[in-house]
This record gives C-alpha cells, sequence and structure tokens, in this order.
C-alpha cells in the first residue's frame, strides 16, 4: 500500500508539473480567445487553463472531430477546444530545423545503473547519435514539448485506470501535434525506430507509439491534405 501510494504521489508531481509547464507555454503563447458559435449556439471563449485541462480530459475525443466519429451535439465544444489548442500546443511540437525529417521511437532508455550505460546499443544517446548521422530529428527531445515530456520522465509513474484515462488523452493530442507537423511538411515517409519485443509486459503494443503514435498518423492522413506517407517501421 505505501508503494501505491508513493507512486500516486509521483504521478500527481509528474503530472502537475507538466500541467504548469503547459499552462505556461499557454500563456506565452497567447492564443485567441474565439467564440464559437452554431446557430443559437454561442460558446464562451476559452482560456489557457481550460484549454490545459481539455488536453487531459478530452484528448481522444478531439482528434475524433476531424474525422466526423462524434454526435453532431457534442462536436461544437470539441471543436472550439481543438482549434484553440492548434494555435499553442501544435507549435510546441514543431522541430526547430526545417531540413531534417522527424523519426518517432520506442524503447530506447538509458539505465542510470549500469556501467557506461549511455554506450549501450539501446540507450537515448545511441538513438540521437543514429538521428545526427541519419540527418534525422527525434520528436524527444527536438522539440519543445517534447522537452517538457522528458523532465516529466515521460509520466512513467502514473498507472491505474483513472491515470492512464488522463495520461492516454493528453498522448493521443500530442501524439497528435508532432504528425500533424509532418504532414504540413509533406512528409514521404515516416520512421519509426523500436526496440520493443514483440510480445510481454514492455511489448510494442503496450508503447506510446503503438497506442497513440501510429494511429494519429491514421488521423492526421483521413484530414484534407491529401497526405499518404508511407510508414517504415525498423526493430533495432
Amino acid at each position: 500500500m505505501k508503494g501505491d501510494a508513493k507512486a500516486q504521489e509521483h504521478c500527481q508531481q509528474q503530472l502537475g508539473g507538466l500541467m504548469k509547464s503547459l499552462l505556461k507555454a499557454c500563456k506565452k503563447a497567447k492564443p485567441r480567445s474565439n467564440f464559437l458559435g452554431g446557430g443559437s449556439i454561442l460558446l464562451p471563449p476559452k482560456n489557457c487553463n481550460e484549454s490545459v485541462k481539455d488536453l487531459f480530459l478530452h484528448g481522444q475525443d478531439l482528434l475524433k472531430v476531424e474525422t466526423s466519429q462524434v454526435p453532431q451535439h457534442e462536436k461544437l465544444p470539441l471543436l472550439q477546444s481543438l482549434r484553440f489548442l492548434e494555435q499553442w500546443l501544435v507549435k510546441l511540437a514543431k522541430l526547430p530545423t526545417a531540413k531534417n525529417e522527424p523519426v518517432l521511437w520506442a524503447g530506447f532508455w538509458t539505465d542510470p545503473d549500469a556501467e557506461h550505460g549511455h554506450l549501450h546499443r539501446a540507450s537515448k544517446e545511441t538513438l540521437q547519435r543514429f538521428s545526427r548521422l541519419t540527418e534525422t530529428n527525434t520528436i524527444h527531445p527536438s522539440t519543445k514539448l517534447g522537452r517538457m515530456i522528458e523532465q516529466f520522465n515521460e509520466l512513467d509513474q502514473c498507472k491505474g485506470e483513472l491515470a492512464w484515462k488522463l495520461t492516454g488523452n493528453f498522448w493521443s493530442f500530442a501524439s497528435y501535434s508532432f504528425v500533424l507537423g509532418m504532414k504540413r511538411k509533406k512528409q514521404g515517409t515516416v520512421i519509426a525506430l523500436v526496440n520493443k519485443d514483440l510480445e510481454g509486459p514492455r511489448s510494442l503494443s503496450k508503447s506510446v507509439l503503438f497506442q497513440h503514435e501510429v494511429p494519429t498518423l491514421g488521423a492526421a492522413a483521413w484530414g484534407p491534405g491529401l497526405w499518404s506517407p508511407q510508414v517504415i517501421l525498423a526493430l533495432i
């Protein structure tokens, strides 16, 4: 029980810290407080506090708006939330250099207790070296959003049904933001580097890449823009 309480405390620290960082970034971006209405409906303007909450409470539903998978009576509030988030969060997911194409990844980790852990084949440092040699950029930590996520250890202490729902919403929309940058660049090929087993407790099917980033590739390709990239899954 003590272990569970400690993990919950760490999760709250990670979530709270990330939300504060996101709120600060939103206020700095000064997104337009948009009114949105349809027919006799007029919604009040959004603000940054509400927008950060939308990210964790409605992230997965926001993606369904683009593919018209929500009931009409729910669509307008979600559309307003989506357009407000697009004004500030998507910009945080943009790569700083236009010439290098981004790559997705899963399963690379540097063991702090291992001797020369940074030199291991599956370390994050090795991943970064590979990225530099191939003139690509990893989403984390090459973007502002990626660095924020890494600062709070990718919310790795958040477990349990409620925590997974909150982080799942966040990862879904964060992944969409990363993928949207690829779409806007009209990136023809999307490479995902994977150091994961296909089965087991830390399998590929349980990764953020599989559960959120790959599905959002489909959501982004569904919308207007005629974007249909080739996706290459490279098992390392």
